[in-house]
C-alpha cells in the first residue's frame, strides 16, 4: 500500500501569529462569554446569545434556534 501524499499549496497557508478578527459576545445575566471563529457554529451561537439576551423579542420574531440561518441573524 503506498502512502497518502497531500500537496498543500504555501501560499493558502496563514503565517503564524496571524491576527484574527475579535468578536466577543457576553450574557452579563447567565455570566457568560463567548468569542467568535468563523465558520465555527457561529450561526447557532448567535442564535443562542440572542434568546439569552432577549428571549421575548426573539420568539416574537417566530426566530427558533433550532431553524437560525446565517441570512436572517
Amino acid at each position: 500500500m503506498e502512502p497518502q501524499v497531500t500537496i498543500i499549496d504555501k501560499p493558502s497557508i496563514l503565517p503564524p501569529f496571524f491576527r484574527f478578527r475579535e468578536e466577543y459576545l457576553v450574557v452579563k445575566k447567565y455570566h457568560l462569554a463567548t468569542c467568535q471563529i468563523e465558520k465555527v457554529m457561529t450561526t447557532i451561537r448567535d442564535g443562542i446569545f440572542c434568546y439569552l439576551t432577549d428571549s421575548k423579542n426573539f420568539t416574537k420574531h417566530n426566530r427558533t434556534i433550532s431553524k437560525e440561518h446565517w441570512g436572517n441573524r
